[in-house]
């Protein structure tokens, strides 16, 4: 018998869905008081959060919506080991509320308790019984609690290192219950039920939750992205730019250098999902800053106190890029060498006589120590060439540099490329 008043959530969101703490709020009062919630805001096809109740009942109450459906999305809820959520020091990775903080958010009329949860749960569907969740892996069963090595339960910035581990494994269990999770959630809109069909007439609840209009139904996914963190001291926005336009077409570009972070616009939409879904997976370093992308809530970037189509002047605190067709990497948005950071580059469009290991070595050597090379000489002078360095962020630094590197009057064409034994 669990004996914490915290509960886990987990909530499928693979089109990257803007979930507030007024969606969680909603849903879980009617278990009891809510004293604090903790929204994880790292973006990953699961979405998560801590909830902390009054008492134990409370969160017992609330894995009642555990294997349910919220407007299409599927939620899980699980036990926490946690004894409360003491969240004291600012953290780039989670947001906190306290119940004073949520407190005008939203109101919500307490549901009894006394009614069984089959009869008034107004904004989910409850599986059918004999369609079991399937047991987590206990592999997975501990990580999801996100809890310390230690059994601490402070949630501070030096808890970054157990986070990634639990982001990893986390990825893990999508991928291990993806599959049951598609065959237990299939429902046709019709097949959910409605407020008015689920709540007693003698109860009332003034909003709900994952509607439409709350929660809209489409993806949320802009042309722009959002990348940290940069150390402004080495990285400059050529650097910025020969990293992320390997993703797509660039066309604009705010780098916030007090704030060690960029704003960036493509051509499409392709390009900043495949990012947020594969980017932050390798841990990619650049100068050993890691670097992270998120989803930004900007439908476009637009320069100020300039005209359409103009540049702002570059200050000491931001710099601006202002891309077209001709500055473009790719033609016809055909983003041929699409493919997540890695230690192994691909280098294009060489001359035939840059194509000499010793003078590759020479050239590429200096970021980093390079295991292997192997070069393609092919007919109408398309030649190639594959360094593998032996850590990722020497890899990184290769492209942030060497990209459009001109040499004998033709720039060098820098992409990351698969790893291949």
């Amino acid at each position: 018998m669990a004996n914490s008043s915290v509960v886990l959530i987990c909530i499928q969101n693979p089109d990257f869905i803007n979930i507030t703490v007024t969606h969680v709020y909603q849903n879980f009062i009617q278990f009891g008081t809510i004293e604090k919630i903790l929204i994880f805001e790292r973006n990953k096809p699961i979405w998560k959060a801590l909830v902390q109740f009054e008492n134990v009942r409370c969160a017992l109450n609330a894995l009642q919506l555990n294997n349910t459906i919220m407007h299409g999305l599927s939620i899980l809820v699980y036990e926490s080991n946690r004894k409360g959520l003491d969240f004291q020091a600012r953290n780039q990775y989670a947001r906190y509320y306290t119940a004073q903080q949520i407190q005008g958010i939203v109101h919500s009329t307490e549901l009894p308790k006394t009614v069984p949860i089959t009869q008034w749960l107004p904004h989910s569907q409850m599986l059918p019984p004999q369609t079991g969740m399937p047991p987590i892996p206990t592999q997975f069963a501990e990580a999801l609690n996100f809890d310390k090595a230690d059994g601490a339960s402070d949630y501070d910035s030096q808890e970054e290192a157990t986070e990634d581990k639990q982001e990893e494994l986390s990825n893990q269990f999508v991928k291990c219950m993806g599959d049951n999770l598609t065959q237990l959630f299939q429902f046709s809109p019709g097949q959910r039920i409605s407020t008015s069909q689920q709540l007693p007439n003698n109860v009332q609840v003034e909003k709900q939750i994952f509607q439409s209009e709350i929660l809209p139904q489409k993806k949320l996914i802009t042309k722009v992205l959002y990348a940290n963190w940069f150390d402004p001291k080495q990285t400059s926005m050529t650097m910025i730019y020969n990293i992320f336009s390997t993703f797509g077409n660039i066309q604009k570009m705010i780098y916030f250098k007090t704030k060690c972070n960029v704003l960036i616009e493509y051509s499409t939409e392709v390009s900043v999902k495949f990012l947020l879904t594969n980017f932050n997976e390798g841990n990619p370093t650049l100068f050993g800053q890691k670097l992270k992308v998120y989803p930004s809530n900007y439908e476009f970037i637009f320069f100020r106190n300039c005209e359409e189509g103009q540049l702002p002047k570059n200050t000491e605190e931001e710099e601006f890029y202002l891309g077209n067709e001709a500055s473009f990497r790719y033609k016809d948005n055909n983003f041929k060498y699409l493919v997540s950071p890695s230690q192994q580059i691909m280098l294009t469009n060489l001359k035939k006589e840059f194509c000499e290991e010793g003078i590759i070595y020479d050239t590429f050597s200096k970021f980093g120590q390079i295991e292997k090379i192997k070069i393609f000489c092919e007919e109408k002078n398309k030649n190639k060439c594959l360094i593998r360095y032996q850590d990722l962020d020497s890899a990184m630094q290769a492209m942030a540099i060497m990209h459009n590197y001109e040499y004998n009057k033709r720039k060098i064409q820098i992409f990351f490329s698969k790893n291949k034994t």
